[in-house]
């Protein structure tokens, strides 16, 4: 389990979430396997606010 703090490495795993965006990252994911049509996700965020770790955890809960 990784520990909070300012590490500039996006997560892998949800377990090492702790920036809270577990929740967001299923909603991401049920949205992208529900979604009928072609569609552009955006998602910004400043420097360290877990964009990238959103995404990796987003991609683990998608079905294969």
């Amino acid at each position: 389990m990784q520990k909070c703090g300012f590490q500039d490495t996006p997560i892998q795993e949800t377990a090492d979430e702790c920036l809270g965006l577990g929740e967001y990252a299923s909603a991401l994911s049920d949205f992208i396997v529900q979604c009928d049509t072609p569609m552009t996700i955006a998602i910004q965020g400043d420097w360290g606010s877990g964009k990238n770790s959103m995404i990796n955890m987003s991609i683990k809960q998608l079905p294969e």
